[in-house]
């Protein structure tokens, strides 16, 4: 129940912040040949970079609620921010939403957990950078 519970809230909140990017996008210039620094969002890239296996999955099976921060009635949701490389790596790695330094640190140890298993986005056949924003959910039941 509480993994099922978890998975409910990271699927909802995935989709919400992926609207929240698109709606608030603003395209970047065209890449030119070469360019590494130019990076795509969902609403600009035509192939969105992809995860090697089920996402939700990884998260419920990875994300540990700190006993701690239960202790002391922390809960929110953190986001976390970073950029999928054209070889699949993460890079940019940062909290744009924090809630506490418990749940932070636990978020950001999830996400450089998840290095090597992205597969980059592509735009006009090519690899590119994208930049992504996943929230992790803490919440008592």
């Amino acid at each position: 129940m509480k993994k099922s519970i978890l998975l409910f809230f990271l699927f909802a909140f995935v989709v919400a912040e992926a609207e929240g990017q698109v709606n608030d996008a603003v395209p970047p210039p065209p890449c030119v040949f070469g360019d590494t620094s130019t990076v795509y969002n969902l609403a600009t890239i035509q192939e969105v970079a992809s995860f090697d296996g089920d996402l939700n999955d990884f998260l419920v099976n990875n994300t540990q609620y700190s006993k701690k921060a239960q202790k002391m009635g922390i809960e929110g949701i953190v986001k976390v921010k970073f950029v999928i490389e054209k070889d699949g790596s993460l890079s940019n790695i940062e909290i744009k939403k924090p809630v506490h330094k418990l749940l932070d640190s636990e978020a950001l140890r999830v996400v450089n957990k998840m290095q090597g298993k992205w597969k980059a986005g592509n735009h006009n056949g090519k690899p590119v950078r994208m930049s992504f924003v996943l929230p992790f959910v803490f919440k008592f039941e």
